[in-house]
């Protein structure tokens, strides 16, 4: 039986559902069971066609997970079956997936594949697949709801990896960035029901825009023709004043008239000023609940380099904190399976997620330091200095 058939064989194909998912009714009743927040075909329709929340999404993922990972354990042979199950299942790229799933929905979702009552593999579960989960009274995941083929089916949580970044309220979900750009505010007062979403807010402003660009790029003519026949008003018939002002192109066009009294006044509309504070305000709150400030670095002038340091500093710190996240929940729920199934101790093996590191920039003193030390040569050295911008002949 193929991998795929084995994946399946209970609850069907893992192709993504694009249904509506009816808002959560914010029931915690382990016969109800919890539903998303916010449905993630919003969040993934938001992520998918604006540029400024896919880069925040990206940037980050590309942060956490971009440079890869390695493994260490206390004893080689548990470290040889992890770097086997990685290498079979494709861990590598599934968490270039999981990364951005995490970060923009909040939650991410992996199926264990089972085998004789062994874990064979892990596949991705499309996050519109999922619709809710049963918890128990004290808060423990009992199911997961699947949508497969049309079907809802129950899994057992145990054969589901939840990454639940986030929970708010100890919600059943955990919580992206996404969230805050999607989801409206209830304001409670007189007269006003609620806040827009923030990507609402900014595609009718963007919409509003190009409305007054249209609208003002070009000016309105009145055609002054005195004493012009009527059959002449005509639009569709070939050959009538009216049909070839119809067909003049955007970019104008030159006309001869020897009527007495011709003319044409142009009319050129105000065009409205004085929502530039509005729109940047918009946009900052936009960015603000991204939580990164890539695309503002990257649009905005004026940031001095200092300003952006620091600002990239603030988001080295959540990258820090999501890596740590996803590293201890593959170590706790994927690694100690294969390792305990291979017949030894997690805990004594202590296989571990090791993100790489970046490379650390190269200062002159570690050049001199190497040299010196005999690690490399005089003419080593000098080429590393010059490829550093030295004015020195390599």
């Amino acid at each position: 039986m193929s991998f795929l058939k084995r994946l399946f064989k209970s609850f069907g194909a893992a192709s993504p559902i694009y249904e509506a998912v009816k808002p959560s009714v914010r029931l915690r009743n382990e016969r109800v069971g919890e539903t998303w927040p916010v449905p993630p075909e919003l969040m993934l329709e938001v992520y998918v066609k604006d540029p400024t929340a896919r880069a925040a999404v990206d940037y980050l993922a590309d942060q956490v997970v971009g440079a890869g990972f390695y493994t260490t354990a206390g004893i080689p042979e548990a470290k040889e079956a992890v770097d086997e199950f990685c290498e079979r299942v494709g861990l590598d790229e599934m968490l270039q997936t999981t990364a951005r799933e995490v970060i923009g929905l909040g939650n991410s979702f992996w199926l264990k594949v089972m085998d004789g009552g062994k874990l064979e593999g892990i596949a991705h579960i499309p996050p519109t697949n999922v619709l809710r989960v049963f918890r128990a009274r004290d808060g423990s995941v009992r199911q997961y709801e699947l949508l497969s083929e049309g079907r809802r089916v129950r899994v057992e949580s145990k054969r589901v990896v939840h990454f639940r970044w986030n929970p708010v309220n100890n919600e059943a979900f955990g919580t992206g960035l996404l969230r805050t750009v999607c989801e409206a505010m209830e304001l409670h007062v007189h007269g006003v029901s609620e806040r827009k979403p923030l990507y609402q807010m900014k595609a009718l402003m963007q919409e509003a825009m190009v409305m007054q660009f249209l609208t003002h790029s070009s000016p309105n003519q009145l055609w002054v023709l005195p004493d012009l026949p009527a059959s002449e008003l005509d639009p569709e018939r070939e050959g009538t004043v009216a049909y070839h002002l119809k067909q003049m192109p955007p970019w104008g066009a030159r006309w001869l008239s020897n009527r007495s009294g011709a003319d044409i006044k142009v009319a050129v509309p105000q065009v409205g000023e004085g929502f530039a504070t509005y729109v940047e305000n918009l946009t900052d709150e936009f960015i603000l609940g991204l939580q990164t400030p890539l695309p503002k670095l990257i649009i905005k002038r004026g940031f001095t380099e200092a300003s952006a340091k620091a600002a990239l500093e603030l988001v080295e710190r959540k990258v820090v904190a999501l890596q740590r996240f996803l590293k201890r929940v593959i170590e706790r729920h994927v690694f100690a399976q294969v390792v305990a199934e291979a017949g030894y101790d997690p805990l004594k093996a202590g296989v571990r997620l090791n993100w790489k590191p970046k490379r650390p920039e190269l200062r002159v003193e570690d050049v001199l330091d190497a040299f010196e030390s005999g690690l490399i040569e005089r003419d080593e050295a000098r080429r590393i200095l010059a490829d550093m911008g030295w004015n020195i002949q390599a």
